[in-house]
C-alpha cells in the first residue's frame, strides 16, 4: 500500500493539470500494483470527482476528529500504548491519569494532531531522560506540551479557532 499524503497541495499547482496528477497516481497504482491511499483536506474530493474511475477507484472516507474525550477516544488512545508498547505502563488512555483529557484538549481531538504529539513527546522524553523518566506523568505532561508547541504552535486557542471554522466551512 502507497500512502500519499497531503494531496491537496495538487489543486495549488500552477504547473500540473489535475487530470495530469491524477493519471500520474492512477500509473504508479497500476505499475506497481499496489493499492494507492490519498489523504488530504476535504477540498480534495475535487480531484476524485473528476472522472467515474478516479471516483470509483479512491473512494472517499472521512476521518473526523473526537469532539469530546469518551470512551472511544480513551480506547483509541490504549490502542496507540499498546502499539508504542512502552517499557513501563503510560496510562494513555487511563481516565485515572487525567491524560486523556489532556491528550483531547491539546489535539481537539484530531488524530492528525495527536499522533505527532504524542510522537514527538515519547521521543523527547526519552532522549532527554531515559525509560525511568515515563514513570514521572509532570515529565511526561512537560514533553506533551512541548510537543504540542512544536507541532500546533504555541496558541492552542488559535489552532482551535481555526479547526472549529474549518468544521464550520466545510459542513456549509
Amino acid at each position: 500500500m502507497l500512502i500519499l499524503d497531503e494531496v491537496n497541495y495538487i489543486l495549488g499547482s500552477r504547473y500540473v493539470k489535475h487530470h495530469e496528477a491524477m493519471e500520474a497516481i492512477k500509473h504508479v497504482s497500476n505499475e506497481s500494483k499496489v493499492s494507492v491511499v490519498l489523504v488530504g483536506t476535504p477540498e480534495t474530493k475535487q480531484l476524485t470527482q473528476i472522472s467515474f474511475q478516479y471516483f470509483r477507484r479512491f473512494p472517499r472516507v472521512e476521518l473526523r476528529r473526537f469532539e469530546a474525550c469518551n470512551e472511544e477516544f480513551c480506547q483509541l488512545l490504549c490502542s496507540i500504548e499498546e502499539q508504542i508498547s512502552p517499557p513501563v505502563p503510560l496510562g494513555l488512555g487511563d481516565p485515572k491519569t487525567h491524560l486523556p483529557e489532556v491528550l483531547h484538549e491539546m489535539s481537539g481531538g484530531l488524530l492528525g494532531a495527536l499522533t505527532p504529539i504524542l510522537q514527538t513527546a515519547y521521543r523527547a522524553l526519552l532522549h532527554q531522560y531515559d525509560v525511568d523518566g515515563l514513570r514521572d506523568p509532570m515529565k511526561f505532561i512537560e514533553m506533551l506540551e512541548a510537543a504540542q508547541n512544536t507541532i500546533l504552535g504555541d496558541d492552542g486557542k488559535a489552532f482551535m479557532e481555526r479547526l472549529l471554522k474549518s468544521e464550520r466551512d466545510h459542513r456549509s
